[in-house]
């Protein structure tokens, strides 16, 4: 199928090409048919079509029959053609576009178009299809047809009809289809040649018509030669013959295929057969023409169903088949009518459907589609709607099925014809509108065929142009106008041979075959012996006849003419008609004698009347005997008998002639000898007529029951090669069939259980014994069964639905068979309601197994109704107090409303009206309403009513306009006036709807000067404000930019703005972004530089806006703000985040190195221990430790930089933090992200420095404009919070319940996943690009609020938006910070003897603070790590006051330690020491906050200071 070629169009039109070949112009008719979004598939094919193609258009598409068309108005626009609407009678012209009406039905008869007003005949037919139907009648095989765009499968009957004649048809491809319901269907046939775009269509069509009409001109001598070589190329690919069809139908076939393949010649097409398999299937689909209809002819079929059909069922025993042979059924519609005329007559009969029916044809593709039965919607135009319900099921959408019970009635099977066997003992043969394609010597063979196939006195139909022709023989005429035929005469194997040989032909070899096939099929075939036996049977033969029982003459031999006479008028084939006198009698008795007693007869007294004289013959009635198979046939002789002694001799050729009889007297005698012969046989005759009589009387049951049986027996017996030939092609048949529904038995199982499993309905099968079957897993939710249910009885049962009557509405629908629906509720609290349906269980045969009960849940509707019941009711007392409701309208209406007749008389005059003229009701009501006018309106009021009334176009009415009216004290007014026509059309009305336009004229006064306002504020604004056309030229721009590039408007005005002031590296990239903003994409937030007069940059930020004219685009807008301080502030705040992960790293190390110098500091407190002041030793140990306490000042700074050592902590107030770093919060978001502070009025403060708060604020800000690049909006927010235990949890935090002030930071961004929540407080993680972020914003954030003893909360949503909320613990007012002091000259406190629990793993450190304590005078005992400690309280005999521990010990955490210890003495006091700040401890979460910590390295007096601290929190 040529689907992709787009052939160029020749510019010569077809009509002067047919003038330039010699032959009469003929005007190609394109029918173009279209549905839903056809309007845009025609525009593109009529935009590319040529104007002067020569060929007539008529667009045919599925209009609104209630509305005007403005078809003819829309595509007049894109074709310069005449685009006219089709009229009655109009003959169609070439370079024409013909469109159809609304509501018309239009056909094409001749070349001239036909309307017609649809009628309940044409019913669900389509206009569409009506129209190609006709165009297919009466254009042939010159029809085309296009399907564009639609729903549904309109046009599919049409094609096939056009395909039938020979025509072309072209179809949308469905993906550039805005609806491709329509043209997949018609692709979905296989009849369409094309397959392309719309604007593809018009180059492909005139190239096809073109090769169309030469290939017809060059038709030759060669041709039957090349024809009968396609024909060979054709036979060899598909193992088909088709010599025997019409040579003048193969030619017009192969030129069409020709003329789709483009090629102008038969031999080029035959080399195109050669090596392209496909186009050989095509062609061989197109020479099938496997085209049909439901009731094709609905005449014929009404003769079949009330002449043939009633016949056949009282010829038909119940226990018999009824056998029916379709052959050539294409896809099955005719197979499918005549099933369906059975089963409706079976029916009406009452008797058992016991049919077979053969469907048979050579295209498998077809028979698929037969098998399936699934047809288009359109066929509801030749099936009535009675035969629809009955026989037809809706099949998805647009399509119906033919009932499973009709599919199983008909065998499907693939069978030539000509070549298979056929079958046998059919009833009813029915062949339409094949053989009118086939020679006639194949027609004669196939009609004796058929014959062969036939029972007695059964049934062939054949289509209105076929016939029997010389066959008549063998067929009684039922219907001579539709060719309805009954079988006449025994079977006649002699006539049949298998395969058919059609027309003479000699095979496929060599040139000129077609030519000695001709003169083959014209010269007769003599063989030797045949001329043998035919010289001696003229001269030693007597002349004989081959009757049949009936006296029918089959065959004449030899002098006929001297025993038979052919008397004048029609003829016939009757033996006793045409005997000679003298002869009838005699025939008749010997042909009776030999029929009864199956023995030869020979009466030698009969004479016959010969030129005057009876002349003595004897006659011979032999029945015959071979072959098997003719019961009835019998061989009449006739030869002349001379006197002679001894006997008689045979005639000669040469006839003896009866000599005259001399005297009168042999004449008497010879009359009186016939007259007693003629009484004898009269006598005879009566004689054996009485005893036939009594024997018929008693033997004819017997007989008419024995007859069939003996007559098929005998058939069967001697027909048994040819019987068993046609049942294996049977058996054969039926096995693919059954092999086919049992797979279609299996994908239906699968169906039904996937069905039963996934329904949401709960569906219970029962049989008659009320047992369970099947159920739905629904069914056992709400009936409580389970899978061993199935067998038991409903009734043992207990449902969650008042069940109440089951079992009795069960038994009522399985007696009455009438389904009963119930709606039945739930019981419990959640009650549900549901339509409880029982309904009989039907099987295939119509029996009776039990019931199907579904349960739907119609709770949902049950509550629908209500409302819909309620608001039905509210709508039924709104409809009763409408007329109240629209006076209250009028009265209250803000307009004035004023209703007059035809004369102006005012009859309604509402308040509104009376404010605004000043009249009271009574004072206007009654008289003309011009008093309201001021001149000249009044003087003209009268015209514009006798204007309108008389021509019917309107100057006010309907359209609405200003005017000005008068008031009672003179004043003139402007009136908005809008005036309606109501009423009936014999009475019409007006109404006039008035608006007094003093205001909104006011109005308009104050919007100039707001206008000019307006310009005053752009010219003052402190933004960029500049036009620029659809080129980028400038426009205008106000006094800012002016001040801020330092030229005038007048300068530049008309100059392209990126050579002005676009940096040449930035050219290509704005002049893009200025592409998508004028075709209207949203552009808003982009960054870009500017140039001055002076050459200085300036960073702008843009915001545009298209202002459009008639829906196109005019002008662009773009306001833009100068954002270079802001972009300095943003980089600067980069470097400090990029400082901030510096310092972290800083604190690293500051924490390596206060591990190094504590175990420094306490190997020199155990080296110093036993030395006096001046040794030297002591000395230099001395200067280390000032280099130790160096060190310890160094990391201290690192830390200081990390923010991680002790911040500059102080009791503030975070509202006033967050009021003091709001403007550079909204200096850094910019315009485009609207920014709240919402703050309560508490005074409660918290421990924290300002600096670091105000730096994590502005952090989050940042982050939460990153994730708003279309801006958005941002809440920080406020307020005190009171954090209970179960907060506590919720946050998984290590916080204590208590009071705590939140400040939160919450954006409508982008939001975050759960696993990127998850990971947004790890270090260095961030999704952003990389080098546009460090990923330590939101870790050092969570750092600086852990250290002031409290936490971070993060809540995200996907396009929601993020809020991080900070929890800080709140101090009370009046509550000041205790300073600690840090004067090295104050003495370290001492110890008393309390007894202190040292647990430290580092050696030197743990032997350095054991030197020292013991100094100060308190009891050490010294341990290196938990295990030992627990230990050393359990053995040890003085009680521990103070557990001074490290943080991080081997086995068991400080902290853990301090708990078990508390376990041992509760009283016990706790100090902590760590080479970590306090603050980080905390923020790892591994001290509590609050903990009072020894932070590594510390001095003695450090030590001795928080010892002393810690033991004093025990003292009373």
């Amino acid at each position: 199928m040529p689907t992709n070629e787009n052939p160029k169009v020749s510019p010569v039109p077809l009509q002067q090409e047919a003038v330039e070949h010699g032959s009469a112009p003929a005007i190609p008719i394109v029918g173009i048919c279209s549905s839903a979004g056809g309007l845009d598939a025609l525009t593109r094919f009529f935009g590319a079509a040529p104007s002067d193609s020569g060929a007539a258009f008529v667009v045919v598409p599925h209009l609104d029959p209630n509305h005007e068309s403005m078809m003819v108005e829309l595509l007049s626009r894109h074709t310069k053609m005449t685009v006219v609407q089709a009229t009655e009678g109009a003959v169609v012209e070439a370079n024409h576009v013909y469109i159809i009406p609304p509501n018309k039905f239009l056909t094409i008869k001749e070349g001239a178009m036909q309307l017609s007003v649809p009628t309940a005949v044409h019913r669900t037919q389509t206009a569409i299809d009506a129209f190609l139907r006709s165009l297919a009648v009466d254009q042939l095989d010159r029809a085309i047809a296009i399907i564009l765009s639609g729903t549904g499968s309109h046009g599919v009957l049409g094609l096939k009809e056009i395909k039938f004649t020979g025509g072309m048809v072209m179809a949308q491809v469905p993906e550039s289809a805005e609806f491709d319901a329509m043209p997949r269907n018609a692709i979905a046939t296989g009849m369409v040649d094309y397959v392309l775009a719309p604007e593809e269509m018009p180059a492909a069509l005139i190239d096809y018509v073109r090769h169309w009409h030469n290939g017809q001109q060059q038709e030759s001598e060669s041709t039957p030669e090349q024809l009968y070589r396609i024909l060979a190329i054709l036979r060899a690919r598909t193992n088909y013959d088709f010599r025997s069809y019409r040579k003048n139908m193969l030619l017009r076939r192969v030129q069409r295929r020709m003329s789709l393949c483009h090629l102008a010649n038969l031999l080029d097409y035959q080399q195109r057969l050669r090596d392209d398999p496909a186009e050989v299937v095509a062609l061989y689909k197109d020479l099938l023409i496997g085209v049909t209809a439901f009731f094709r002819e609905p005449e014929a079929f009404q003769v079949l169903e009330q002449q043939v059909i009633p016949k056949l069922l009282d010829r038909v025993k119940d226990d018999e088949p009824l056998r029916v042979w379709i052959p050539a059924c294409a896809t099955g519609e005719e197979a499918y009518s005549i099933a369906m005329l059975l089963f409706e007559a079976l029916e009406a009969a009452k008797r058992p459907c016991n049919i077979q029916i053969f469907a048979t044809d050579l295209d498998e593709e077809a028979l698929d589609l037969a098998r399936h039965g699934v047809y288009p919607d359109t066929i509801a135009g030749d099936v009535s709607e009675a035969r629809l319900h009955r026989f037809f099921s809706a099949s998805g959408e647009g399509s119906y099925q033919v009932s499973k019970q009709l599919r199983d009635s008909i065998v499907f099977a693939q069978q030539s014809l000509i070549g298979d066997a056929p079958f046998s003992r059919i009833d009813l043969l029915s062949c339409r509108n094949l053989l009118i394609y086939l020679e006639p010597e194949l027609q004669a063979q196939i009609i004796r065929l058929f014959h062969f196939a036939l029972k007695d006195d059964s049934y062939l139909l054949l289509g209105p142009s076929e016939s029997i022709g010389r066959e008549s023989g063998l067929f009684d005429t039922v219907s001579k106008k539709w060719r309805v035929y009954r079988r006449l005469g025994p079977t006649r194997h002699d006539l049949v041979t298998i395969p058919l040989t059609g027309t003479t032909l000699p095979p496929f070899a060599g040139p000129g075959g077609m030519k000695m096939a001709a003169q083959a099929s014209k010269s007769p075939t003599y063989r030797y012996a045949d001329l043998a036996h035919r010289m001696l049977l003229d001269d030693y033969a007597p002349a004989s006849v081959l009757i049949n029982s009936r006296h029918q003459i089959y065959y004449h031999q030899g002098p006929t003419v001297d025993y038979l006479e052919f008397p004048s008028g029609e003829p016939t084939t009757d033996l006793l008609a045409i005997s000679r006198p003298g002869l009838r009698t005699r025939v008749r008795a010997a042909v009776l004698s030999a029929l009864e007693t199956g023995e030869t007869i020979v009466d030698d007294e009969a004479r016959v009347k010969r030129d005057g004289h009876y002349v003595a013959c004897r006659i011979t009635v032999k029945p015959a005997r071979e072959p098997k198979g003719v019961d009835g046939l019998l061989l009449v002789s006739f030869e002349d008998r001379t006197e002679a002694a001894g006997g008689t001799h045979p005639a000669k050729k040469a006839s003896h002639r009866a000599q005259p009889i001399a005297d009168e007297s042999r004449v008497v005698t010879q009359l009186e000898s016939e007259l007693k012969s003629t009484r004898e046989d009269l006598q005879s005759t009566i004689e054996e007529l009485e005893g036939s009589n009594e024997e018929l009387k008693a033997s004819n049951e017997e007989v008419m029951s024995m007859n069939e049986e003996l007559q098929s027996a005998n058939e069967e017996l001697e027909t048994s090669k040819e019987e068993l030939q046609s049942m294996n092609e049977e058996l054969n048949t039926v096995n693919v069939e059954l092999q086919t529904k049992v797979h279609d038995l299996e994908g239906a199982n699968n169906d039904i259980t996937n069905l039963l499993s996934s329904t949401d309905i709960a569906t219970l099968f029962l049989d008659d014994q009320l047992r369970i079957k099947l159920f739905t897993p629904p069914t056992g939710k709400l009936l409580s069964l389970i899978a061993t249910d199935i067998g038991r009885p409903i009734g043992d049962f207990s449902a969650k639905v008042a069940n109440d009557n089951l079992i009795k509405d069960v038994q009522l629908v399985i007696d009455d068979l009438v389904p009963i629906d119930k709606e039945v509720w739930t019981d419990g609290s959640d009650q549900r309601c549901y339509l409880r349906r029982i309904v009989p269980y039907r099987t295939a045969d119509s029996r009776i197994e039990g019931v199907v009960i579904t349960f739907i849940d119609i709770t949902e509707r049950k509550r629908s109704e209500a409302e819909l019941e309620a608001r039905v009711m509210k709508g039924t007392e709104e409809i009763r107090h409408g007329r109240n409701r629209l006076r209250s309208i009028v009265e209250t209406a803000v307009d004035g409303i004023v209703t007059m007749d035809l004369q102006g008389t005012v009859d309604l005059f509402n308040p509104s009206a009376e404010r605004m003229f000043g009249y009271r009701a009574d004072e206007v009501i009654g008289r003309n309403v011009k008093m309201l006018m001021p001149p000249p309106y009044a003087e003209a009021h009268d015209g514009y009513l006798e204007s309108y009334l008389r021509t019917g176009k309107a100057k006010i009415i309907g359209i609405g306009r200003e005017v000005q009216g008068k008031r009672k004290d003179g004043t003139v007014f402007p009136v908005d006036l809008a005036v309606a026509e109501i009423g009936a059309a014999a009475n019409p009305r007006f109404v006039g709807t008035m608006r007094d336009l003093t205001e909104i004229k006011r109005a308009q006064e104050e919007l100039k000067h707001e206008h000019a306002l307006s310009n005053a504020i752009v010219s003052t604004a402190r933004v960029i404000i500049l036009r620029l056309d659809q080129q980028g030229r400038i426009v205008s721009f106000n006094n800012y930019m002016e001040e801020l590039c330092g030229f005038r408007l007048e300068e530049v005005k008309g100059k392209d703005w990126f050579d002005t002031f676009i940096p040449k590296h930035e050219h290509d990239a704005i002049k893009g972004v200025f592409a998508r903003a004028i075709r209207g994409a949203a552009t808003r937030g982009n960054i870009n530089t500017i140039l001055t007069k002076s050459g200085a940059e300036v960073l702008v930020e843009w915001y545009d806006n298209v202002l459009q004219v008639h829906g196109e685009p005019f002008t662009l807008l773009a306001v833009g703000q100068n954002v270079t301080e802001r972009d300095r502030l943003e980089k600067e705040f980069v470097q400090a985040q990029k400082m901030e992960a510096i310092g972290r790293l800083a604190g690293g190390v500051a924490h390596d190195f206060n591990n190094l110098l504590a175990g420094i500091t306490g190997g020199l407190r155990v080296a110093a221990k036993d030395l006096v002041a001046d040794h030297p030793a002591r000395q230099m140990l001395d200067q280390v430790v000032g280099e130790v306490n160096r060190g310890s000042s160094i990391t201290r700074r690192l830390l200081d930089f990390s923010r991680i050592g002790k911040s500059k902590t102080a009791l503030i107030d975070p509202r006033e933090a967050l009021a003091a770093g709001e403007g550079m919060i909204r200096r850094f978001l910019g315009e485009d992200v609207a920014v709240r502070v919402i703050c309560d009025s508490s005074r409660s403060r918290i421990h924290a420095d300002a600096s670091q708060l105000e730096q994590a604020v502005l952090n989050l800000a940042i982050n939460s404009r990153d994730a708003m690049p279309q801006g958005g909006r941002l809440d920080i927010r406020c307020s005190d919070l009171e954090v209970s235990t179960k907060d506590v949890r919720q946050l998984g935090a290590r916080i204590k319940p208590g009071p705590f002030v939140a400040i939160s930071v919450e954006d409508s961004g982008c939001g975050m996943d759960e696993r990127t929540r998850k990971r947004a407080l790890e270090a260095f993680f961030t999704t952003k690009e990389a080098g546009l972020g460090t990923g330590l914003g939101l870790s050092s954030v969570s750092t600086m609020v852990e250290q002031g003893g409290g936490c971070l909360e993060i809540n995200s949503k996907p396009e929601v938006g993020t809020t991080v909320r900070m929890l800080f613990p709140r101090v009370a007012e009046g509550v000041a910070a205790v300073e600690v002091s840090d004067d090295p000259k104050a003495q370290p406190p001492t110890g008393k003897g309390e007894v202190i629990l040292l647990v430290e793993d580092a050696t030197l450190v743990r032997l350095g603070v054991q030197h020292v304590l013991e100094r100060l005078g308190y009891v050490v005992l010294s341990v290196k790590d938990p295990e030992h400690a627990l230990k050393e309280l359990k053995k040890s005999e003085a009680t521990v006051d103070l557990l001074l521990t490290d943080v991080v010990l081997p086995g068991m955490s400080g902290p853990e330690l301090a708990d078990a210890v508390k376990g041992i003495y509760p009283e016990i006091q706790i100090l902590f020491m760590s080479a970590f700040p306090t603050e980080e401890l905390i923020a790892q979460k591994r001290v509590a906050p609050g903990t009072i910590t020894l932070e590594k390295p510390f001095g003695d007096e450090q030590l001795a200071e928080q010892v002393r601290k810690a033991l004093a929190n025990a003292e009373p």
